[in-house]
């Protein structure tokens, strides 16, 4: 038994030994795993500058002389920079920015930002004072730029001007009253102008009138008539003789290619035949006539 109990003793002993021998050892060189290393401060990053231009209705059109409003989005993310807009156009076309309160603006400054942000700006093309654009396609080239920052964004934009067509009917002194004497010719002048932008062709000249009325036209067709022209018109009006009382009388004098149609009204005042005038002063001059005779018979007696 004391064998035994001093054997364990020694495996006991021999234990700690190896115990404190390791923990030694591990002081001296730590595990490699067990070490920490300190984590990098991480370096502050910057959204590089983009920019760009989108519209949603690049192409529109109009009639001759009215104006057109293009809506174009600014896209823009990065450092905080001003942008001037700018155009290019055909002559005879002005050009405004409007913001979305309705201000006439040059240039938007946006930023800082590291996401995309979006600016609407209205362009607004119309014509210069005194300018009536032909039918046909207008370009228009808006750009977004800040040179100092090497940012330069354009977009094409298309307004497409379509011809206007529009005439009216009148007479030179704007009056739309005649005379006529019954029983004859009596000549009017009217005048078709054309107000549109574009020629009118093939209008023809008829007429509505009282019965028995013959109304004539010189010429009774225009071929075509230019935009902003006018074309002159003799209409020869005959009311029937004999049986015409003296007064007023209406005629629509009416122009139309089919299309396009307008209609004039005239007043025509209708007068007593030139020899019913000079029956009617006879008749009277032999009145007087008699009625003298008749007073100096009187006297007389």
């Amino acid at each position: 038994m004391l064998v035994k109990s001093r054997f364990i003793l020694a495996v006991l002993a021999l234990v700690l030994i190896s115990s404190l021998v390791a923990g030694f050892l591990a002081s001296q060189n730590p595990v490699s795993a067990q070490t920490s290393t300190p984590a990098p401060t991480p370096t502050p990053t910057t959204t590089p500058d983009n920019l760009k231009l989108e519209s949603t209705y690049p192409s529109l059109s109009a009639d001759s002389g009215q104006q057109f409003s293009f809506n174009i989005d600014i896209k823009y993310s990065g450092s905080r920079q001003l942008l001037n807009l700018t155009s290019t156009q055909k002559q005879g076309w002005d050009v405004n920015f409007n913001n979305s309160a309705g201000k006439t603006i040059t240039a938007v400054q946006l930023g800082p930002v590291d996401y995309t942000v979006t600016e609407t700006v209205t362009v607004v093309l119309t014509p210069s004072l005194g300018q009536t654009p032909d039918p046909g396609v207008y370009p228009l080239t808006i750009t977004v730029s800040n040179p100092s920052a090497s940012l330069n964004q354009s977009i094409n934009l298309t307004a497409t001007v379509k011809a206007k067509f529009a005439f009216i009917m009148d007479t030179a002194t704007g009056n739309l009253n005649s005379q006529a004497t019954a029983g004859s010719d009596n000549h009017t002048s009217i005048q078709v102008t054309n107000q549109g932008t574009a020629a009118i062709d093939n209008l023809s000249l008829t007429s509505t009138q009282p019965d028995g009325w013959i109304v004539k036209f010189s010429p009774d067709k225009i071929s075509s008539i230019g935009a902003g022209q006018k074309t002159q018109v003799d209409v020869v009006i005959t009311p029937p003789g004999g049986k015409t009382v003296a007064g007023d009388y209406m005629l629509n004098l009416t122009a139309s290619n089919g299309t396009l149609s307008q209609t004039m009204n005239l007043r025509v005042t209708v007068l007593t035949p030139t020899i019913w005038g000079w029956v009617g002063l006879i008749i009277v001059i032999l009145v007087i006539a008699g009625l003298g005779v008749l007073f100096m018979k009187l006297g007389r007696r």
